[in-house]
């Protein structure tokens, strides 16, 4: 909570690739992964996934350390279909959440949290 700017800390400074919780948010560097994993029942699990960028497009992460990142464009945001095959969850793309186990909707959160 005190990386996502969520909430202030006791005592000290929090920085986030040398930079302020709220600079981090700014430049989508934060991605938040809730206890649940909030996956809309009527979207398959590559439209979850990609939600973020149809929602905020643009707005993919700007880490100006990552070459290849620089190389497709700031705003191309990342392969989610790639994404998901990298957390086991290439063959289920085309499901619905109400289709998997909880440790795959979990992971499919964790994957959203990259968009």
């Amino acid at each position: 909570r005190l990386v996502a700017g969520l909430e202030p800390a006791d005592r000290g400074d929090v920085q986030v690739h040398g930079v302020t919780p709220a600079q981090a948010c700014a430049a989508k560097l934060i991605g938040l992964v809730p206890q649940t994993p909030a996956l809309l029942p009527w979207l398959t699990v590559l439209q979850n996934v990609s939600l973020a960028g149809r929602v905020n497009p643009g707005a993919g992460r700007r880490r100006a350390a990552i070459e290849d990142l620089a190389e497709r464009g700031a705003d191309s945001g990342p392969d989610m279909r790639q994404l998901l095959r990298m957390a086991g969850l290439g063959e289920a793309e085309d499901k619905l959440p109400a289709q998997l186990s909880g440790g795959m909707q979990q992971r499919a959160a964790i994957v959203r949290a990259f968009g």
